[in-house]
């Protein structure tokens, strides 16, 4: 600004001095807090969160991230510097990312990302009859070697394929250690369905609860003894080693898989395992 100085005498009551002000701003930026979640089930629900920030001067903020605001929010007008944002615990998930602290700049944005995923452990899983318990074999008892397995599952059989025109489920049960169902959890189910028409045996896994369990693999036995053989001809439990896998399946949009078999043997016997990601609560 320009003024004009004039001459005059402080003690003339109408003297008016020249006076130039000067205002000074501090330069400000923006930071986006951002919210993202992975490792979830189909279905998930997200949990609202908040977020406490911090940064210089002594600055505190809140933040609520949820579907409404698209689980983002930016704050502008932030003096130039560090700040950290941290999320209060969310029963059931974990955050296993951080991006922050960051550094606010002076008319730019910075993001800060929070990752959460739902907290979770992996277990073995294995078909079982619980319709006709009689079908249902345990690995224990079938013979490898001049002894039988040591580890839990079960082969099922024998099947007759017009028997299961209107299908027929076995149980998928995880974790149940020696056989013992009450050490497991019930997961899902493996329905079993022949359609003579197309002369075609479909191998349904179902999960009982998809906001619950996640079928990470599958792997599937179907043929005329209860086992696949190695290269040395005896039997093998070993999933690795079923002819069937994720690869053969077709996602059924909630969660499980369907495995066809076309011109499917009769009176055949079904090993069928999974690896069932269980998700935890809290």
């Amino acid at each position: 600004r320009t003024v004009t100085v004039v001459a005059g005498d402080k003690d003339d009551p109408e003297y008016m001095p020249a006076t130039i002000k000067i205002i000074n701003t501090l330069d400000t930026g923006c930071l986006t807090i951002i919210k993202a979640f992975q490792s979830y089930p189909v279905g998930q629900i997200f949990p609202e969160v908040t977020v406490d920030i911090v940064g210089p001067y002594g600055y505190k903020n809140t933040v609520v991230l949820n579907e409404t605001n698209g689980w983002k929010i930016q704050i502008c007008g932030l003096v130039p510097g560090v700040y950290t944002a941290t999320e209060r615990d969310v029963l059931g998930w974990t955050t296993v990312s951080n991006s922050g602290p960051v550094t606010v700049v002076a008319f730019e944005n910075r993001d800060l990302t929070i990752v959460n995923m739902r907290k979770y452990h992996d277990e073995t899983a294995w078909a079982y009859d619980g319709m006709n318990p009689a079908k249902a074999i345990p690995f224990t008892s079938i013979m490898k070697n001049g002894k039988t397995f040591d580890n839990w599952g079960w082969s099922n059989g024998p099947y007759t394929l017009t028997s299961l025109k209107d299908g027929y489920a076995l149980e998928l049960w995880a974790a149940a250690g020696r056989n013992i169902l009450e050490n497991g959890t019930l997961v899902g189910h493996v329905v079993m369905t022949y359609n003579e028409a197309m002369d075609e045996l479909t191998i349904h896994y179902k999960l009982d609860e998809p906001g619950d369990f996640e079928l990470r693999e599958i792997h599937l036995w179907v043929g005329k003894e209860y086992l696949p053989r190695d290269k040395k001809g005896k039997f093998t439990n070993a999933p690795g080693a079923f002819p069937y896998d994720m690869s053969d399946a077709v996602a059924d949009g909630t969660g499980g898989y369907v495995v066809t078999i076309h011109d499917p043997i009769d009176n055949f016997y079904i090993a069928a395992h999974a690896v069932v990601r269980i998700y935890e609560m809290d």
